[in-house]
Parts: structure tokens; sequence; C-alpha cells
């Protein structure tokens, strides 16, 4: 896989028609492109080039046109950002390909705001892939104490993607918890997504679920992912998050998760209170299937499921006796 842009087209696994790239949740439509390159490139360049790329995320962002579709691609490099998607069918894609963590989102280290935060009406048509995001600042010191990510939809529009049934996508990334922060994704709301061959480790959360005034997190794949090393839960629902940094388990009226074929695993250190934690919920085929649960300390602390959880084709060497649902 490519580590650099190359002079002739661009596609890094994303749908090209006619020479254009397309974002990848909309394969049938052409994109506006831009380049970033937190090392060599500059903000007031055109961004429309490899050797002529912004040097931030945002001004990427910022210069998109909300509800067109815009890919954004990022050479490897630590970009220091606390990154706001305040546009609608947005593409952030690292392009070292496979090995995301040659592409750092980390935080500038100081603004009170998750690492990447989708706004509120603005999940519609995001992606995230080939990247690793923490919260550390990078180069910078210090630090914040927030999400990794955060996903937030609390609007009653219904609207999914015509080309995968999905308004949001996160895949191939790599997210670490190394500033140990609350959630390594939270999703806020939000509904009809897909989270994808992911790491999340070392966070107090590993995939939080947080309903809002309007929604409760649906439609919810998260698939292929491996859990490390979460210090209180790799997938729990949280209770009111207003500050983006209280957290607090509650129960929720989940429905239609799928969490299958991942992996959770506590390598030292002290194990996770539950690797799942949906306690007082009231499921909705909310399935686990053919997952690994690496270890236990005690009866009933891999799974407390709430209501009607299903887990099925899934193996711990503690036993099914570890499963509580």
């Amino acid at each position: 896989m490519p580590t650099h842009f190359p002079s002739g087209v661009v596609s890094y696994g994303v749908p090209v028609i006619g020479g254009d790239s397309a974002h990848p949740m909309f394969p049938d439509r052409p994109a506006d492109v831009f380049f970033c390159d937190e090392v060599n490139g500059s903000n007031s360049n055109s961004g429309k080039r490899p050797d002529d790329a912004y040097s931030t995320i945002q001004n990427a962002i910022d210069q998109a046109t909300d509800g067109r579709n815009t890919l954004i691609f990022l050479v490897p490099g630590n970009y220091e950002e606390a990154v706001n998607v305040n546009k609608r069918n947005i593409a952030i894609i690292g392009a070292s390909g496979r090995f995301p963590g040659l592409t750092r989102i980390s935080h500038d280290g100081s603004t009170a705001r998750c690492t990447i935060h989708v706004g509120d009406g603005f999940l519609r048509g995001f992606y995230l892939a080939n990247v690793s995001v923490d919260t550390d600042g990078g180069r910078s010191a210090g630090g914040v104490n927030r999400h990794c990510i955060h996903l937030v939809t609390n609007d009653t529009e219904t609207y999914v993607s015509t080309a995968n049934d999905y308004n949001f996508v996160i895949e191939n990334c790599y997210i670490d918890g190394d500033n140990a922060p609350l959630a390594g994704i939270l999703l806020d709301g939000a509904t009809f997504g897909r989270i994808s061959n992911t790491t999340i480790r070392n966070c107090d959360y590993g995939v939080g679920f947080m309903g809002n005034s309007n929604n409760t997190p649906s439609l919810i794949d998260v698939l292929g992912c491996a859990f490390q090393d979460n210090e209180i839960a790799d997938l729990a629902t949280f209770a009111a998050n207003t500050s983006e940094s209280a957290v607090a388990l509650a129960g929720l009226g989940l429905a239609n998760i799928k969490i299958h074929y991942c992996s959770f695993n506590d390598v030292g250190g002290t194990p996770v209170t539950n690797y799942i934690n949906f306690t007082g919920s009231n499921n909705v085929n909310v399935t686990v299937f053919g997952c690994y649960f690496a270890r236990d300390i005690a009866s009933g602390t891999l799974v407390q499921g709430g209501t009607n959880l299903v887990v099925a084709g899934s193996y711990s060497p503690s036993g099914l006796e570890s499963f509580t649902v």
C-alpha cells in the first residue's frame, strides 16, 4: 500500500469514476478531493494536489461544501488537531492504507473537545478509515481527558445512504486512549452505522452507547473489532454526557445492535469489570455472535446484558457460565 501520494490518480481503496475519486459510501457519484500534509502542506495552498496540500484537516473541512461528497486524503504524519466535522458527507482517509498507525490524529492538547467531533446533523455520510486516533496532543505538552471520537445525532430524520444502508462508517482504525480518555467512540444518539476492523485500547470505555432527547443508538454494527486493556468496559451504555467528559452507566432501550466476530482481550493489568455492560437495557434484536472473550476473574463478569440480549457462537476459557444475560 502507498505511504505517500503518487503523482497520478489517487484512489486508496475507494471507487474511481472516470478518473475522479468517489466517496466510499456513495460510489456512484464523484467527490471533491482535498489533500493534507501536516509537515509540508500549508493552509494557504489550494489543497487540490498532493504537492499543494493543506496542513490541517480542519481547513479541508472548512473549505468543503455541506452535503457534497468530499474526500480528504491525509499523508502519513501526526495531525495535532481537535477536528470538528460540521459538514455532511465528509470522508477522512489516511493514505497509509492498511497501516493506520502511520497517520495519526492526536488532538492539539488543549481544546476542550474530543479529538474528532461530528456534530448533530453532520453524521450522515461520515467516513473515517486508515487512521490512528488518540487524545495525548502529539508533540504538544499535555493532553485532554475527552473521548477520542464523539458522534452525535439528535434529529429525528432517518436518513440512510442508498449505497450501503449506513449513515456513517469507521473502519481500519486504531484508537489508543494513552491519555485515558473516557471512551474510544461515543455514539451519542448515533444511528445506522458500522464500526469494523478497528482496534480500541487503553480507554475507560471502548464504545459507549448513549441516548439523547430524540435518539437512542440503533442499527449499529460492530464487526471484527479488537478491544484491548480498556479499564471499565469494552462496550457499555452511558448516561448524560453534556460536558463531553462526564460518564456513567445507564440502561437504554437498545435495538438492532450487532456485535459480531470481535475479540475482547485484557492483556495484563486489571481486567475490565465487564467486557460488555448493557445492564438495565431493554434490548430488541441485540446480538453477540462469533466473539472471543480472553479471560475472566469471576462468574458474571464477561457480559451483563440487560433483557433479551442474545449471545451465540462465542467462546471464553472461563466457560459459558460467565455470560449473564
